[in-house]
């Protein structure tokens, strides 16, 4: 089987080596589903912007809609200026800068350096994930006073987001509570909530720690809640692809039928 989905990185001018720190954390969270993860290759596009990313309206050069980053990102200042929030604190909100990116082929995770917030609720925000959808994630506030980042930190934040486009934190599954939306609660998952008690510090501390003994960063409540939601989008796409023919034997994907 070829492609079902791909996962897209795309980062804002400038963010250029955190666009490979960023593939290495998904890759390292996709490994939790060696069953599937050929299915969904992760790829770094960069400060991505397509050919046709401009256009002349009324004799001026404009954004093309969904044709760059820069776009993207418009939206959201564009958002911010209505609310009155570009103008005061210079943040953008994070749901349109995400709404424009919303496809059904692809799913996305947009790095930037702006300020983020969200507009239905008004609260400050380091990033999101849309279930089946598509993350974005500011660096903001992982710089120090010298504008320096820990890359480590970085990483557990990408995998933290991504993992609720990828719905591992279903509240009808168990060792869940809605926290700012639905997260773990496991006490050595990535998917926490993070608290005054548990920072991304902590979080990263915990996850390295994991990874030096060969232990995923997801517990195996979200690896489980991982493998059915994928093993969904592949039973999916077989139907269309392949409508009148029936599995092979075992089902769709090995010898249990890809369950576990």
């Amino acid at each position: 089987m070829s492609t079902i989905k791909n996962i897209f990185i795309l980062h804002q001018k400038g963010l250029e080596p955190l666009g490979f720190l960023a593939k290495e954390a998904l890759d390292d969270l996709m490994d939790c589903f060696p069953r599937y993860k050929q299915f969904f290759p992760v790829t770094n596009l960069g400060n991505w912007k397509s050919q046709d990313a401009y256009m002349i309206k009324d004799g001026k050069f404009e954004l093309t809609p969904y044709m760059s980053v820069d776009w993207f990102l418009e939206q959201g200042k564009k958002q911010a200026i209505r609310d009155g929030r570009w103008q005061t604190e210079r943040k953008i909100d994070i749901h349109k800068t995400a709404e424009g990116m919303c496809n059904k082929i692809s799913w996305m995770m947009l790095i930037t350096k702006e300020d983020l917030y969200q507009s239905q609720t008004g609260e400050d925000a380091m990033g999101t994930g849309y279930f089946d959808k598509v993350s974005v994630l500011s660096i903001k506030h992982l710089l120090n006073s010298q504008n320096r980042m820990e890359g480590g930190a970085f990483q557990t934040l990408v995998q933290h987001e991504f993992g609720h486009v990828l719905g591992l934190t279903n509240l009808r599954r168990q060792n869940t509570h809605y926290a700012g939306g639905p997260h773990c609660l496991c006490p050595d998952c990535i998917m926490q909530q993070q608290t005054e008690n548990n920072s991304v510090g902590d979080m990263t501390n915990r996850r390295l720690f994991r990874k030096a003994h060969g232990l995923p960063p997801i517990c195996l409540d979200c690896i489980s809640e991982g493998q059915k939601r994928l093993f969904n989008v592949c039973v999916e796409h077989e139907r269309k692809c392949n409508p009148n023919g029936p599995f092979g034997p075992g089902g769709p994907y090995g010898p249990n039928g890809g369950r576990g």
